[in-house]
This record gives structure tokens, C-alpha cells and sequence, in this order.
């Protein structure tokens, strides 16, 4: 199934892309003759109107083949009328457009999609540490912990001499002050201690310091306080203290609040020692008439670190090193469809986002062949105001398809070994 859904896939972003292309040619008066799924030789084709329809035998990628495309195709016999319709004969202006307009289907594509997820509602990176779910029995559970608590640090229990206090819902600063100290007015130096801008105001379930004795002089904030940075820091101090009471600091409801729990030495496995998973994704979700504006926001965002990431794998293989990252074909693509679709139509959905942006970007590198490539030929001509040389021009594309034919093939034998390990 996930083959077929593949399949489908890869159809509308080659028809989205040449589509582009075609809607572009057609509007700057140029004379379309075939408009083909795929790479020759053609399977398939049927003439409507004036253009060839295609389905041709090599699945990665297609074309919108136009008149005059080639220089050599013109020759003296070439009417006015006929060179008009050429893409050779238009203006450099009009044959960028022409160049581009696939590359900004995919764009729009991607942009689409997302705003359209957006109004359902997706993950989305964050820095924070969110508990996701919290095992039953466990640690976590029986201290309070929920999910969608942020953890924010831990308050480190050795720092000082002294005591926690969980705030009861009958209790307030000063009450607390005089049972602890007989001395209300000391409700103001615990609050500098454990850092409350406002001493009246405080929550059931509040843990608090309470020092064993108040120095005249106390500085705010004066526990130990440890702020995870990343899910990598809260894994390693919770094994690190696996069997002693620490406080963490969670933010709940929008205020923050410490929870007293004891990791586990020997937890079970897959629970970790305070049985929770955490996340560093949120849920995103718009109304429809917001959602387009974040959706380009996004799409912009997640089209620059595809192009920084590009950048990076093009400099890795020039100096001959090893990618870090894990470039993928035809064949890993379907094998993260059939991922995707096991998460459900929103993974599928962002799946196609991300891989319509990933065209877009690879389309407009400078390479022969490609979009990019075309569009420094014309670029050239707009500037010097002669056309590039023909025979060279042609075969630097012939040299760049060739090139990327061989690293599909290399790129595919690699998925396939991937597969078998």
C-alpha cells in the first residue's frame, strides 16, 4: 500500500514542479510540445490540443519539453511566427520566469500544506522539556508530575541547611513563618530565599525552602538551582541522583511550581528512573485565517535550513568527506512513506511539505540541468546581452544529467544496502 501512496507522492511533486513550467511557458506565449512524467524512453503519450502528454520509463522526474528550447532547433527555415513561440526567442525577463515557475510550484506547495496543517494542529520543535506521559505506579506519578509539565531545572537539596515545606491549600507565608520561625514578618526573607516577587501569593502543592536559620542578609534566590538546557542534562541528573529526594521545577498552568520525587536506582526498562517520557514538541494550531501567514513563516524557515543543510553535504562531497547527514532516494523516500503512514495522514502530509520544499531547493542549485543551472545561462544573456555558447551550453547540460542519473543509481544502490544491514 505504502508503494502505491509512494507513487502518488512523487506524481504530484513532478506535477506540481513541471506544471510550474507549463502554466509559466503558456502564459509567455511559447510553444509547448510535450509535457512528460518521467525521464525517456516514453511508455505512454497522447496529443491534446497542441502538446504531448507522456509517461515515459525512468521515474525520477519529469520535463515540459518547449519549442525552440534548444538553439539548434531554429534554423533558417523558421518563420517569424514560429521564433515568437520559441523559448530561445523570449526575453531573458520572460525565460527566468519560465526557469523559476517550478520551483515556486514546489514552494507554493509546501506553503499550502503546511498552513493546512496548521489549522489541525502539528508538532512543533521547541527548547523546553515536556513531559509527554507519565507511567502509572511510578515515581513521577506518585510525586504529581503530569504531562504537559515543563521541567525546567531541579533545586539541588544538600545546598543549604534547612527543610522543604509543601504548601498545604490552607496555608500562607506569614502562617508558615510563624509556625516555623514565631516570627511572621519572617515570611518576607522566605520569600527571598525561594525567589516569590509576591509574598501573599502562593499555590497548594508549592514546595518551598525553609533554612534552618534566617542569616539578617539573604541574597534572592539563594538555593542551588540547576536549569536543564537540554532532554540529554534532565536524563543525566536524574540517573546521577537516582535514589536521593531532589525538587524538580516544573511550570505548570504558567507558573512554577517544585515537585519532590526520588528517582529510581533500578528502573524497568524502557521507564527511565522517574517514569516519564518527555518531549521537545508542542502542538501548534491556528485558525484558518492565521494559519497561512505562519504557514509561510514556516515553510520560509524550514526552506532556509534545508538550503544551510544543502550547502553543507555539497562542501562535504567537494572536500571529500563523509556527510553527517543521511542522504536518501527514490527508494529511502518510500521507505519513509511507509513510516509516515503509520502516524497517521499528518505525517504523510508533512512528509510531502517537506520533500515539495526539498525540490524546490535542489532544483535552483546552480548545477546543469537543473532549474538553477538554466538559470545562470540566462542570467548570462540578461547581463552580456549575447547568448551563451550553444554547443557548450549543451553539453554541460548533457554532462549534468548524466551526473545526476549516476548519483540516483548511487544514491538508490545505497538504500538498498541500507535495507539489508
Amino acid at each position: 500500500m505504502h508503494i502505491i501512496i509512494f507513487i502518488a507522492i512523487l506524481a504530484l511533486l513532478i506535477l506540481v514542479h513541471e506544471l510550474g513550467h507549463f502554466i509559466a511557458a503558456k502564459k509567455n506565449g511559447i510553444f509547448v510540445e510535450e509535457f512528460g512524467f518521467g525521464f525517456p524512453p516514453r511508455l505512454f503519450g497522447h496529443k491534446f490540443g497542441e502538446t504531448i502528454y507522456s509517461i515515459n520509463l525512468i521515474p525520477l522526474g519529469g520535463f515540459v519539453k518547449m519549442y525552440g528550447e534548444e538553439y539548434h532547433e531554429l534554423n533558417s527555415q523558421t518563420n517569424a511566427k514560429d521564433s515568437d513561440r520559441a523559448f530561445s526567442g523570449k526575453h531573458p525577463f520572460r525565460k527566468a520566469i519560465v526557469v523559476v515557475a517550478g520551483v515556486i510550484g514546489n514552494f507554493l506547495l509546501g506553503w499550502i500544506i503546511i498552513s493546512y496543517l496548521f489549522t489541525k494542529g502539528v508538532p512543533t520543535l521547541t527548547n523546553q522539556i515536556i513531559i509527554d506521559s507519565v507511567v502509572p505506579g511510578t515515581p513521577a506519578a506518585q510525586a504529581g508530575l503530569k504531562p504537559n509539565d515543563v521541567i525546567v531545572g531541579l533545586n539541588d537539596k544538600a545546598a543549604k541547611e534547612g527543610e522543604y515545606y509543601k504548601v498545604k491549600t490552607s496555608d500562607y507565608l506569614w502562617k508558615i513563618a510563624q509556625e516555623k520561625y514565631r516570627d511572621g514578618f519572617y515570611a518576607y526573607k522566605i520569600a527571598k530565599v525561594n525567589n516569590i516577587s509576591n509574598p501573599s501569593i502562593i499555590y497548594p502543592d508549592q514546595v518551598i525552602f525553609l533554612p534552618s536559620v534566617i542569616p539578617q542578609q539573604i541574597e534572592v534566590g539563594t538555593i542551588n538551582k540547576i536549569v536543564f538546557k537540554t532532554a540529554e542534562e534532565f536524563v543525566d541528573l536524574t540517573e546521577k541522583h537516582a535514589g536521593q529526594s531532589v525538587f524538580l521545577i516544573v511550570e505548570r498552568n504558567n507558573r512554577k511550581i517544585e515537585i519532590a520525587v526520588t528517582p529510581r536506582k533500578k528502573p524497568p526498562a524502557g521507564q527511565g528512573p522517574l517514569g516519564i517520557t518527555v518531549t521537545p514538541f508542542v502542538e501548534k494550531k491556528y485558525p484558518w485565517y492565521r494559519a497561512p501567514f505562519f504557514g509561510l513563516v514556516e515553510a520560509f524557515n524550514t526552506t532556509k535550513k534545508i538550503s544551510v543543510e544543502m550547502v553543507k553535504i555539497i562542501i562535504s562531497i567537494a572536500t571529500f568527506q563523509k556527510t553527517k547527514l543521511d542522504v536518501a532516494g527514490p527508494i529511502g523516500i518510500a521507505q519513509y512513506t511507509g513510516q509516515a503512514i503509520k502516524f497517521g495522514y499528518k505525517a504523510v502530509f508533512e512528509l510531502i511539505a517537506l520533500l515539495s520544499l526539498n525540490l524546490a531547493v535542489v532544483n535552483i542549485l546552480p548545477f546543469p540541468a537543473l532549474d538553477g543551472g538554466r538559470l545562470v545561462f540566462v542570467v548570462y544573456e540578461w547581463i552580456t546581452r549575447k547568448k551563451f555558447n550553444q554547443n557548450w551550453e549543451r553539453n554541460l547540460n548533457f554532462i549534468g544529467f548524466a551526473l545526476l542519473i549516476v548519483l540516483a543509481i548511487a544514491i538508490s544502490v545505497h538504500d538498498i544496502i541500507r535495507l539489508f544491514k
